[in-house]
């Protein structure tokens, strides 16, 4: 097979646009992302997600899912923050800011329910150099991702430290207690609501 034509599947595996489709799109209904976003101070946007990341039903989710190691801090970093772009909740620049808090939210509420979570999967050798290539803003998040599986002292506002004890309780997580199983993180951003109106990032 081609390089080339392996280059082209693999990008189609990720949906990507052709180029020039922005162009047809209707300009009166334009995609979240395409509109001046939500929120463009960092602290504001870290105390959103916070708030997001503390109800009851994303908390056991999140929480859950790092408990059985199906995904690690960064996994959920990099899907939380790219559903968020996707949304329109802030633009590709603060992603990048929101990435290391963001990873650090999640490392202390898995401190606080005791968990032996992953930060990050060890990148795969065979990996060529298309495939990085479509996955650029993964590398970008994953650079930020912290030395150690400890939150160094101030990498969290204050308010958002003093809030942690607002997180659900550690019991949630016995699967005794589950009403429905814990479901896995996508993705494929556009199979997630997250409609403004409900304010869930994961929901």
């Amino acid at each position: 097979m081609s390089t080339d034509l392996r280059v082209a599947e693999e990008m189609a595996k990720f949906q990507r646009p052709i180029p020039g489709q922005s162009l047809t799109n209707d300009p009166e209904n334009p995609a979240a992302y395409e509109k001046p976003p939500q929120f463009t101070n960092a602290k504001q946007a870290q105390e959103w997600i916070f708030s997001n990341l503390i109800e009851e039903d994303t908390y056991v989710s999140m929480m859950g899912l790092l408990d059985s190691g199906e995904a690690s801090i960064m996994e959920l970093t990099q899907n939380l923050l790219y559903q968020g772009f996707r949304a329109g909740k802030w633009n590709p620049d603060m992603m990048l800011l929101l990435a290391e808090p963001t990873a650090y939210m999640f490392m202390a509420l898995a401190e606080r329910a005791e968990i032996d979570f992953r930060i990050d999967d060890e990148p795969d050798e065979d990996e060529g150099d298309p495939i990085k290539e479509v996955n650029k803003f993964k590398e970008a998040i994953s650079s930020k991702t912290p030395e150690s599986k400890k939150v160094p002292e101030g990498a969290l506002p204050k308010e958002i430290t003093e809030r942690l004890d607002e997180a659900p309780e550690e019991s949630l997580l016995a699967p005794q207690t589950q009403s429905e199983p814990i479901s896995e993180v996508s993705n494929d951003s556009e199979g997630v609501d997250m409609a403004p109106e409900e304010e869930s990032l994961l929901g």
